[in-house]
C-alpha cells in the first residue's frame, strides 16, 4: 500500500504536515459538531435514529400476565353513555371487585358525580366503595403546561390513592415518562409509579435510597432507578424537572391482556384474567381522542397510536419487570464521556486519510466504520445502553472526507514541487558549495558563540558567588577593576561591625545540631538582607556571629554613621526573627553589636590557591572586645565612632573599659539612635518593674573568662528581680560588664539547680557589696522557678 508520505528532495518520509491538517480539519469538524448539537441542532436526527433503534430492537412478546386492560370502547359508549354514569361505574368496581384483583387504576378523571338515568343517587356507593378499598387508585392532572388542573375525585384527595397522569411527549411522540414531580408548595406521585408500588407492597418490596452520597438513586427490588439528566443521549437542554426515565415499548401497541366494560358487566369474562392483577382501567375510543404516538408509531404501516391508559400501563410493565426480573433502566455515558467519543470518531477520520490508496479501498473503510458506528449503537442500545449516533457518524465521514480533499490537493502541491526540483538540478554543484562555505562560518560563528557563553557563565558564576556575600556594587567594583583579583592589601580607615547571638553557645547545648543550623540560617536570611540594604561587606559568618566592614571595597562618606545605622535596623529586625523561630518551635534569641572605627589591612589576603577578601588588624579585635560586653538588643560603639558619627548619634549610657590588650581605658557608649538621612532609633525599652524579694534567696554563680567558666564559686544573696534583670548583694566588688553562670539557688532549704547565664551591669553600692545584673540566657527548664521568684 503506498502513502503519500515522501519529501521528493530527501527520498525521506515525511508525516509531519499531512498530520497537522488531518488533525486540523478533525478538530474544526469536532467543534463544529459540538456547536451544532449544543443549538440542538442535531436533536430531530438523534430521535430519529432512536426510535430507528427503539423498533428494532422490540421483540413480540407475550402479553404481560401481571397486567389486564379495562377498555371503554365506542361500543360501550353506544350502550351504556358518556361519561360513564355513577351507576356504572360502582357496577363495574363492584364486578372488578368480587374477582380480588391486587390493584385497579382508573385513567379516567371523576372530579365530580355524573347522574345516573334512573333518578337514583348513586354517588354514595360509588364513594364508599372508593373509601373501602385502597387498592383503586384515581388520576389527576397537574398540568405544568399542558392545561388546567384536574382534580381527583373527592373522597380520595389528599390520600395516597390519586398519582398524576400527565404525560412527557417529544414533539407529540412518547419516548420518557415520570415518576414524580413537584411544585412549590407539594410532592405529586406518577399514577403508574403508584399503581406498581400497590402491586409490590404483598411483597415486601418498597423503594430504598441507593447511595447516601447520591440522593438521586432509589432502588426498587432488583434494579436501580437514576432521574434522566438534561443531556441524556440525544437530548440536549432537556427540561429535566421531576424524576423523568425512559420507557421501553414493545412492538404492539397494547401487548396486554383485556376486556371491554360490555363484557364484564355481562360476565363474559374470565376471571384469571382479574384475579390478582393490575387492571388499568381507561380509553380506547377514537370519539375521546386519548392517544398518543411512540416511536414504534412512525414506522408502522398506519402509524398506530398508543391508548392513554396503554401508555400508562407500558409504564407500569417496566417497573414490575425492573424491580421483579432485574430489568436494567436505559441509561447514558456521562457528559464528557460523549464528547470523548465524538471527538474520538472525528480524529480517527481525519487520520484514515494518512492511508488513502487505493481511493477504493479508503472509501470501503469509511462505509465500513460508518456501519460499525452504527452497529455499536445499535448493540449497545439492544443492552440498554443509549450512546450517540448521529454526532459521531458525522464526525467520522465529514471530518475523513475533508481531509481527503485537502490531502490530494497537498499531493498535487508536492507534485508540483518535485517538477520544480527537476528543473533546478544544474545549480546543485554550486549550491552544495555555497552550503559547505556557510557550513563552514557557522561553525566558526558556534564556537565564537560558545566561546562567548563559556565566558558568559563563569562571569554570572562569579557574580552570583560574589553576590551572596557583597553588594551587585561591591561585587561589580572588585570584578571590573584589573587589580580586583590581585593578593594584597592596603591601610583604610574602615567601620568594623561585629554581632554576635548572646547566650547561643548555651542554647546549642540543648537543641539538636539541626535544630542549631536552622535557627542561625534563619538569623542569617534576615540579616544578610539588612547589611546589603546598607552596603555592608560581610567578612567572617563566625557560627552565631557576624563580622562586617564599612568602607571596603566601597568607601562611602558616612560609614560609620551607615554601620551604626545597619545596627540598629539588625536589632529592630530581631523580633520578627523571633516570629519565625517561635512559629517553628524554637527558643527566642538576641543579640549584642559591637562597632569599632579604626585603620587596618584590607584586602585579597592568602595565597594563589586560596584567597580571601578580608581586614586585619587590632581594631578587629577591639571590635570583639567591645562587642562581648553587650547584652542582648543592645549596641556598643568606640570613642572613634562615636566622634565619627556626632552630631547626629543618640547615645546613652557611657561604660569605661579596659579592654585586654589596650593599654589605656576607653569609654564606651551604648546607642539609642542616629538622625541625619539615615533617622533610625532602637526600639523603646520598657520600664523596669522592681519586686523586693520578701525571703533571703542564695545564689551561687562563677566567674566566666570568654566562655568558660572558672573553678571558683561565688555565693550572692539575691534582693530584687525584674522579668529580665537582678539586683544581687554579694561579698565582693565585680567588675561592670563580667559575664557569670549563675549555678543554683537555695529558698526555704532547698537548693535549686539553675543554669543562668548573666553578666554584671554596674554596682549599685559599693557597701555592701551589690550588684545589677541582666539575663542573657534562660534555659526553658529555669524559666519556671524564676518566675516563681518575681511572682513571690
Amino acid at each position: 500500500m503506498q502513502t503519500l508520505t515522501t519529501d521528493p528532495i530527501t527520498g525521506k518520509r515525511n508525516l509531519s504536515r499531512p498530520l497537522v491538517m488531518a488533525l486540523v480539519w478533525s478538530h474544526l469538524v469536532f467543534f463544529s459538531i459540538m456547536g451544532l448539537r449544543t443549538w440542538g441542532q442535531l436533536q430531530w436526527l438523534e430521535m430519529l435514529v432512536y426510535d430507528v433503534m427503539m423498533m428494532l430492537s422490540l421483540e413480540s412478546e407475550e402479553p404481560d400476565p401481571r397486567i389486564t386492560m379495562l377498555w371503554y370502547t365506542d361500543d360501550d359508549i353506544q350502550k351504556l353513555g358518556w361519561p360513564l354514569s355513577d351507576k356504572y361505574l360502582a357496577d363495574v368496581y363492584e364486578k372488578l371487585l368480587e374477582q380480588k384483583p391486587r390493584v385497579v387504576g382508573m385513567d379516567m378523571f371523576r372530579d365530580m358525580p355524573v347522574a345516573s338515568k334512573d333518578g337514583v343517587d348513586h354517588f354514595p356507593r360509588l364513594e364508599n366503595i372508593f373509601k373501602t378499598n385502597r387498592n383503586i387508585i384515581a388520576i389527576t392532572r397537574v398540568a405544568q403546561g399542558s392545561g388546567p388542573r384536574v382534580a381527583p375525585p373527592v373522597i380520595l384527595e389528599g390520600t395516597d390513592q390519586v398519582g398524576f397522569n400527565d404525560v412527557l411527549p417529544d414533539a407529540g411522540i412518547i419516548r420518557r415518562s415520570l415518576l414524580f414531580m413537584q411544585d412549590e408548595n407539594n410532592f405529586y406521585e406518577s399514577f403508574s409509579w403508584i399503581i406498581a408500588l400497590r402491586y409490590l407492597e404483598p411483597m415486601k418490596i418498597f423503594p430504598q435510597a441507593a447511595d447516601p452520597d447520591r440522593p438521586e438513586l432509589m432502588t426498587l427490588g432488583k434494579s436501580t432507578f437514576f432521574p434522566l439528566d438534561s443531556n441524556e443521549g440525544g437530548y440536549v437542554g432537556l427540561d429535566s424537572g421531576g424524576y423523568q426515565y425512559m420507557l421501553n415499548f414493545p412492538k404492539a401497541p397494547a401487548p396486554f391482556n383485556s376486556l371491554t366494560l360490555t363484557q364484564l358487566l355481562n360476565g363474559e369474562f374470565d376471571p384469571a384474567l382479574i384475579r390478582d392483577k393490575v387492571i388499568v382501567f381507561g380509553f380506547q375510543a377514537e370519539s375521546i381522542k386519548d392517544f398518543f404516538y411512540t416511536p414504534y408509531s412512525r414506522w408502522s404501516e398506519t402509524e398506530q397510536r398508543v391508548p392513554g391508559a396503554a401508555v400508562h400501563a407500558h409504564a407500569v410493565s417496566q417497573i414490575l419487570h425492573m424491580a421483579l426480573d432485574g430489568t436494567p433502566l436505559r441509561q447514558s455515558p456521562s457528559e464528557s464521556a460523549d464528547h470523548i467519543w465524538i471527538w474520538f470518531w472525528c480524529v480517527a477520520g481525519g487520520l484514515a486519510c494518512l492511508w488513502r490508496k487505493p481511493v477504493w479501498a479508503f472509501f470501503l473503510i469509511v462505509l465500513g466504520v460508518a456501519v460499525v458506528i452504527g452497529g455499536g449503537s445499535y448493540f449497545a442500545f439492544v443492552e440498554y445502553w443509549w450512546i450517540p449516533v448521529v454526532p459521531p457518524l458525522i464526525g467520522w465521514v465529514v471530518s475523513s472526507g475533508l481531509s481527503e480533499q485537502s490531502i490530494a490537493q497537498y499531493e498535487a502541491l508536492e507534485s508540483l514541487r518535485r517538477e520544480n526540483h527537476l528543473k533546478s538540478q544544474y545549480n546543485k554543484q554550486l549550491e552544495i558549495q555555497v552550503a559547505e562555505r556557510t557550513k563552514e562560518l557557522n561553525e566558526a560563528l558556534i564556537q565564537v558563540e560558545d566561546q562567548n557563553r563559556e565566558l558568559n557563565r563563569m562571569n554570572g558564576f562569579i557574580r552570583k558567588t560574589f553576590g551572596r556575600y557583597l553588594s551587585d556594587d561591591i561585587v561589580h567594583q572588585i570584578l571590573d577593576a584589573p587589580e580586583g583579583i590581585q593578593i594584597g592589601g592596603e591601610r583604610r580607615e574602615l567601620t568594623i561591625l561585629m554581632a554576635d547571638i548572646r547566650g547561643f553557645s548555651a542554647i546549642s547545648e540543648r537543641v539538636p545540631p539541626e535544630t542549631v543550623v536552622a535557627m542561625i540560617n534563619v538569623f542569617l536570611e534576615k540579616m544578610t538582607a539588612i547589611i546589603l540594604e546598607y552596603e555592608g561587606t560581610i567578612d567572617e559568618i563566625l557560627g552565631d556571629a557576624l563580622l562586617l566592614i564599612f568602607g571596603a571595597p566601597i568607601k562611602h562618606d558616612d560609614d560609620p554613621e551607615r554601620a551604626v545605622a545597619c545596627a540598629i535596623a539588625m536589632q529592630r529586625a530581631i523580633p520578627e526573627v523571633n516570629s519565625i523561630l517561635k512559629g517553628k518551635g524554637f527558643p527566642e534569641i538576641a543579640i549584642g553589636v559591637g562597632i569599632n572605627t579604626g585603620e587596618v589591612i584590607v584586602g585579597n589576603i592568602g595565597s594563589q590557591q586560596r584567597t580571601k577578601y578580608g581586614i586585619v588588624g587590632p581594631n578587629v579585635n577591639l571590635t570583639a572586645r567591645i562587642e562581648s560586653y553587650t547584652v542582648g538588643g543592645q549596641i556598643l560603639i568606640s570613642p572613634n565612632t562615636a566622634a565619627a558619627c556626632s552630631p547626629h548619634l543618640k547615645v546613652g549610657r557611657q561604660l569605661e573599659v579596659r579592654p585586654k590588650g589596650i593599654k589605656e581605658p576607653i569609654t564606651i557608649s551604648e546607642v539609642i539612635g542616629i538622625g541625619g538621612k539615615y533617622d533610625i532609633s532602637m526600639p523603646p525599652q520598657a520600664d523596669v518593674e522592681w519586686h523586693t524579694l520578701s525571703q533571703n534567696v542564695i545564689v551561687r554563680f562563677s566567674l566566666l573568662s570568654g566562655k568558660h567558666a572558672s573553678d571558683d564559686v561565688v555565693e550572692g544573696k539575691l534582693i530584687k528581680m525584674s522579668e529580665t534583670a537582678a539586683q544581687l548583694e554579694v561579698n565582693q566588688s565585680l567588675e561592670s560588664l563580667t559575664n557569670l553562670k549563675m549555678l543554683s539557688y537555695t529558698r526555704k532549704d532547698n537548693e535549686i539547680p539553675l543554669d543562668v547565664y548573666a553578666k554584671v551591669i554596674e554596682m549599685v553600692s559599693e557597701e555592701p557589696p551589690l550588684a545589677q545584673v541582666d539575663f542573657t540566657s534562660i534555659p526553658p527548664e529555669a524559666e519556671p522557678y524564676l518566675d516563681q521568684l518575681y511572682q513571690a
